[in-house]
């Protein structure tokens, strides 16, 4: 299944640039982000598995638990989008609670290729709403005309 294979690669990518945890349990964080997505987006149980099992603190494992969730929970419905044959969508700006990316506030309404995303100048790529550390922006798509013959 093509929408698991996707989950399972943006998992292991986002994975890799948590800087508390060290890597040598970057696989078991793996499993545990992607049972906490297969129960259906259980953060908490994300954040539990964190702190009991590596003694990450509780501020960073909520931290880690909903920007991984977040991040899967975006990556599946992309992944969706473009097995139906959509390919683009509008930027959702969902504004951080103590601080938003100026880029981001400037690509809220705009539309973007669901293959590509938006060039963001802040960080020097293309980006996915959801992608950056701490970003709860999502994206809305838009859907082709259908016209009758």
């Amino acid at each position: 299944m093509q929408v698991y294979d996707i989950l399972q690669a943006t998992i292991a990518e986002n994975v890799g640039l948590i800087k508390s945890i060290h890597t040598a349990y970057f696989e078991q964080v793996q499993t545990i982000v992607m049972q906490g997505v297969k129960n259906g987006r259980d953060m908490d149980y994300i954040r539990r598995e964190l702190t009991d099992r590596f003694r990450v603190s509780e501020r960073k494992a909520k931290i880690i638990a909903r920007d991984q969730t977040n991040k899967a929970m975006q990556a599946i419905s992309r992944a969706r989008s473009l097995e139906a044959g959509i390919q683009e969508a509008t930027w959702v700006h969902i504004p951080g609670a103590k601080m938003s990316r100026e880029t981001h506030k400037h690509f809220d309404g705009k539309k973007f290729d669901l293959n590509k995303g938006m060039y963001d100048p802040d960080v020097g790529k293309f980006i996915m709403p959801g992608e950056l550390i701490n970003c709860n922006c999502r994206f809305k798509l838009v859907l082709p005309d259908v016209q009758k013959d």
